[in-house]
């Protein structure tokens, strides 16, 4: 998940990592399962050796599986913020969900009293989901994902959708 141009800023990169976990979590309430560990990387383009060039990637577990966006966010920027360089301009940023498991088998913590907690935040994201899904995705958000993106997702290589979406389907009419 690119962009077309160079990002030198932190914040710019903020907000691409903090709408991909966005749009991760969404996914990962809709299927009622959490995650246990998130990845974040960024780079540099690959193609342009005569630029400097700079990788990396950072796995935090979390201390609870969870699927709240913002829990996830919070960890995703402190990541980034721990393997961002200045002085690089970067060309891809991406966020991997790790130890997903199903919601039924979440397991809280033995110190700290979650269950009253965890329910206000799941009613908060239900309401997050159900605002969204009736509105249309975003329009409510975290602020760390932005008001108005200087970042755009770069979706040229796009996968048709024929395999999961019967809109995607070639029709043929015979006349």
């Amino acid at each position: 998940m690119g962009w077309p141009g160079a990002y030198y800023e932190l914040a710019d990169l903020e907000e691409a990592v903090a709408s991909y976990v966005s749009r991760a979590a969404e996914k990962l309430r809709a299927q009622e399962s959490l995650a246990g560990a998130i990845q974040v990387y960024i780079r540099t383009n690959v193609f342009k050796p005569e630029a400097p060039q700079y990788q990396r990637a950072m796995t935090v577990p979390l201390p609870e599986a969870t699927a709240d966006t913002r829990v996830l966010a919070g960890w995703a920027i402190r990541a980034l913020r721990r393997i961002f360089r200045p002085g690089f301009g970067y060309h891809k940023a991406g966020i991997a969900l790790l130890e997903i498991v199903p919601r039924v088998n979440q397991q809280f913590s033995l110190f700290v009293p979650a269950e009253v907690e965890s329910s206000r935040n799941d009613k908060l994201m239900a309401t997050l989901d159900a605002i969204n899904g009736r509105y249309g995705r975003g329009k409510i958000k975290l602020a760390s994902e932005g008001v108005a993106k200087t970042w755009q997702m770069r979706r040229g290589n796009l996968s048709p959708r024929y395999t999961t979406e019967w809109a995607g389907v070639a029709r043929a009419l015979a006349r």
